[in-house]
């Protein structure tokens, strides 16, 4: 093929993609429109949930704090609200937490340590130590070069060795399994509970109970806070309904209310985004038809120019037709 056909293979292909991008227009945008439609009701429904369950009166402060920010995009001295104001938390104060947590745990006798010596919380700050060593480890490859001598070899040998030891002699994997131990018991036990109620509600003549407390499903209802669904991108995100229940603000830790505002934040921009995303669509609907009755009219036009004459004419009638 000479470069003379390449070309005009190349304008064929790119004319046809053009044309079949340019008449499957109205398609696209209908279907664009109608997920925007489903996300914005899906996320209208998610953040009204999450609203209703917190007080009014910390959302009327937190809806005061995000309108005067979106108010006054470029002035940098009003603080945005999607930045957390509570200190990220350091390793010390976790341990801390977690020796608390354990104290507690041996007064009320429900303490499941694996050894008496060494409690979950020294396994883990073990393997955070383990961790970092390891990725020292890393790093000391990586400076080795492409011919390390006998020397670098040795000690990256000997570092190697040293990390197999002390993961071999470290329980932070049972320690991790506990806490999702844990969970799974939590989750079990309202599993069966909400089965006794699922029971009894008929013969007790009890309706309703169910919209609060519904059915757990593992695999998609048993995640963080902040944590999405697999292959759900932020824009899509919904908070699990474990974090949608009356009394989910009751808890007065700072971490917990940080958290759950910046996630009333968020829940209410994906909302608003969706609505601004409708908004879009029917502007560019609006421009698409503009743009063809336009496009339609030139081509009328151009049937009628006296410059055209034999194939170039056909060629054009046929376009505008």
């Amino acid at each position: 093929m000479g470069p003379g056909s390449r070309r005009d293979m190349l304008d064929d292909h790119f004319g046809d993609w053009n044309w079949k991008k340019l008449v499957g227009l109205g398609a696209t945008l209908l279907r664009k429109m109608d997920e925007a439609k489903d996300e914005h009701e899906a996320h209208t429904s998610a953040f009204e949930e999450l609203n209703g369950a917190l007080e009014s009166e910390i959302t009327v402060a937190w809806r005061a704090e995000v309108e005067h920010w979106e108010e006054n995009p470029n002035d940098l001295y009003v603080p945005n609200p999607f930045d957390a104001k509570v200190s990220t938390i350091t390793q010390a104060a976790v341990q801390l937490k977690l020796a608390e947590m354990e104290a507690r745990q041996l007064q009320d006798g429900t303490d499941m340590s694996l050894h008496l010596d060494i409690s979950p919380s020294v396994f883990i700050a073990i393997g955070i130590d383990l961790e970092s060593e390891q990725r020292r480890f890393k790093s000391d490859i990586a400076l080795r070069g492409a011919h390390p001598t006998d020397r670098q070899n040795t000690a990256v040998v000997r570092q190697q060795n040293t990390l197999w030891r002390k993961s071999a002699n470290t329980h932070t994997q049972n320690a991790i399994s506990q806490v999702e131990a844990r969970v799974t018991s939590a989750a079990e036990k309202y599993r069966v509970a909400h089965a006794a109620l699922s029971a009894l509600a008929p013969v007790l003549s009890k309706v309703g109970w169910n919209v609060r407390f519904r059915s757990l499903n593992k695999k998609d209802d048993v995640r963080g806070m902040s944590a999405p669904k697999k292959g759900e991108s932020e824009g899509r995100r919904q908070l699990s309904w474990i974090w949608l229940v009356e009394g989910v603000g009751d808890d007065k830790d700072k971490v917990v209310q940080d958290s759950l505002r910046l996630e009333w934040c968020k829940a209410r921009a994906r909302m608003m985004r969706w609505k601004e995303e409708i908004e879009l669509l029917w502007e560019e609907m609006h421009q698409v038809l503009q743009f063809l009755r336009w496009h339609a009219h030139w081509w009328d036009n151009t049937v009628h120019l006296h410059t055209l004459t034999g194939t170039e004419r056909e060629g054009v009638v046929v376009y505008a037709t």
